[in-house]
């Protein structure tokens, strides 16, 4: 059982106006379904969600950091924790695999 910490980051260009990285935990593991994400912000900014995958890849939870975010818009942060959930990563034997998705927003202004 390898239990180096995996402090890999997966970085992940969606648009010009979004790039998101998976790190903290989840880095290094694969992603099997990721949703449509579209963001439109007049800031730029990051909302950070705290997330948590279950053994069949599911995230379970998803919690808006408050201190790693510079964005706090409730709208923003809402669409982030949402589609957070809606991310699929490859099974694993261990449950509850916590980590963060971070949305690097870059606004229109």
């Amino acid at each position: 059982e390898d239990n180096t910490p995996d402090d890999s980051v997966n970085e992940i260009f969606i648009d010009e106006d979004l790039v998101l990285e998976i790190k903290n935990g989840l880095g290094s593991r694969k992603i099997l379904d990721q949703p449509n994400i579209l963001i439109l912000s007049e800031s730029s900014g990051i909302v950070s969600v705290d997330v948590c995958v279950n053994k069949n890849g599911k995230v379970k939870t998803a919690d808006y950091n408050k201190t790693n975010s510079t964005l706090s818009t409730q709208s923003l942060v809402s669409l982030a924790q949402r589609k957070a959930k809606e991310f699929w990563f490859e099974k694993s034997r261990q449950d509850n695999v916590c980590g963060t998705i971070v949305f690097k927003i870059t606004g229109s202004n």
